[in-house]
C-alpha cells in the first residue's frame, strides 16, 4: 500500500507540471524516483528471510485418521541410509452407498525429499485386485498426508494401529 501511495504520488507530482523540462525541473523528479526506490529497498530489508529448516525423522513413525466413511493407518519406518519403507492400510465403510472394501498398500523405496516429503513406490492390493504406482507423502512429527489428498493423519502409537483400523472379528 505504502509503494503504490508513493507511486502515485511520483505520478501525479510529474503529470502536474505543464512548463517545458529543464534542468531544473528535472532534478526533483529524479530525486523522488530515487526517494520510492529506497523506501522500496528499506522495506524489503525490514522482512526477515524465510528459512526452512528441514527435520528429517528416524525410526518407526505411525499416523491414524478416521472419517465417517474411511478409517486408516499409516506405518513408516526412516531407515538409517536415509531411505524409508512403509505401509498404508484402511477400510472404506460407506454405508449410504452400500460400498464396503480394505485395502492395503505396501510402500517401498523411499526417498526422503524437500520439505519432508517422501517419494515411494506402491503396490496396492484391494477388492482382490494390485495395482503399483508411485506416491508422494509429506511426513512430519506432526501429520502426514499423501500429496494432492486433502486430509492429514495425526501421530498415533504403533502398537495397536492395525487393530485400531482392522478391529478383530469376534
Amino acid at each position: 500500500m505504502r509503494i503504490t501511495l508513493l507511486m502515485a504520488a511520483g505520478l501525479l507530482a510529474g503529470c502536474g507540471a505543464q512548463e517545458p523540462a529543464s534542468d531544473e525541473n528535472a532534478a526533483p523528479i529524479v530525486e523522488e524516483t530515487v526517494v520510492e526506490e529506497t523506501i522500496v529497498e528499506e522495506m524489503v530489508e525490514d522482512i526477515p528471510p524465510l528459512v526452512v529448516e528441514e527435520v528429517y525423522l528416524t525410526g518407526q513413525h505411525c499416523y491414524f485418521g478416521k472419517t465417517d466413511t474411511e478409517t486408516e493407518g499409516l506405518d513408516v519406518m526412516f531407515l538409517e541410509d536415509g531411505s524409508a519403507t512403509g505401509r498404508h492400510f484402511g477400510t472404506v465403510h460407506d454405508e449410504a452407498n452400500s460400498y464396503f472394501a480394505s485395502w492395503e498398500t505396501v510402500l517401498s523405496g523411499g526417498e526422503v525429499g524437500e520439505a519432508s516429503t517422501v517419494y515411494f513406490k506402491a503396490e496396492t492390493e484391494v477388492d482382490g485386485y494390485t495395482e503399483t504406482a508411485e506416491t508422494e507423502w509429506i511426513v512430519t512429527d506432526a501429520s502426514a498426508s499423501e500429496v494432492g489428498v486433502e486430509k492429514f493423519l495425526a501421530p498415533t502409537e504403533c502398537e495397536g494401529l492395525q487393530e485400531s483400523v482392522w478391529p478383530p472379528i469376534e
